[in-house]
């Protein structure tokens, strides 16, 4: 969910409330496999700016698609072995922001556009049985690269002032995922895992684990830190949580 700050300002703090609704659909054939997940976020947002002296209320959404298309290759043999699966991928969002009045009264126009962006990774998993547990430990590593939307632009408002202001967004970005899919019993298993992205305007680092039972559906909770602010994200730094159910047919 995007938060676009166009006042620059070292103090601003922003709390958002997300709900998203989803899905996904896979297809492997062979060696090869697809996967594409659709999904759509309504976000509520509110801001303290220049050390909460100013706040303002707003809302947004996103549809985001992503289609990812990547190649299982044939085993490497370690201590155990080890699967490689390279791959490629294409994600578009389209974004809208509403207008708002924040407190000092300032008015900002409402938002409406389409990003896109190109990715490239590789997953490397392995399978271990420790006492009789099984563990399946994972690393994936992986870039995106924008292809368009890198400036957003909003006209602003005050005693009858009128300007434009914009924001950017980060050209490169890295990724890095690292943790175990643990099984507990014949009808329960859990992930555990690290999760990093790294650009030039700062970094997100989180904590996600998530339990599936008897395939039917999964609980996912997360806690992540940003540092800095990437793709138009929170500024400075700031923590955030997530928890949600997903059904798995």
């Amino acid at each position: 969910q995007r938060s676009i700050d166009f006042t620059s300002v070292g103090l601003d703090k922003e709390k958002i409330g997300i709900h998203t609704l989803g899905g996904t659909f896979g297809y492997t054939r062979a060696d090869w496999f697809i996967t594409d997940v659709l999904s759509v976020s309504a976000g509520a947002h509110s801001a303290d700016r220049y050390g909460n002296s100013v706040t303002a209320s707003y809302n947004s959404y996103n549809i985001r698609n992503e289609v990812r298309v990547g190649y299982l290759h044939d085993s490497i043999s370690f201590a155990s072995p080890v699967l490689i699966s390279p791959r490629i991928g294409l994600v578009t969002d389209y974004v809208s922001v509403s207008a708002y009045t924040d407190s000092r009264g300032s008015s900002y126009s409402a938002l409406s556009q389409p990003f896109a962006q190109a990715s490239a990774g590789v997953n490397l998993r392995s399978h271990y049985e420790i006492a009789g547990i099984s563990m399946k430990p994972f690393v994936d590593v992986s870039y995106t690269g924008l292809l368009s939307g890198r400036t957003v632009e909003v006209e602003r408002s005050r005693r009858g002032i009128v300007n434009t202001v914009t924001d950017e967004s980060d050209m490169h970005k890295f990724g890095l995922e690292l943790g175990s899919e643990v099984e507990i019993g014949l009808q329960a298993k859990m992930r555990v895992a690290y999760i990093g992205s790294f650009s030039a305007k700062g970094s997100v680092n989180g904590i996600t684990a998530g339990l599936q039972f008897d395939k039917a559906f999964e609980t996912e909770f997360s806690l992540n830190y940003a540092n800095g602010y990437s793709d138009g994200n929170i500024g400075v730094g700031g923590v955030n949580a997530f928890m949600g159910i997903k059904f798995v047919y």
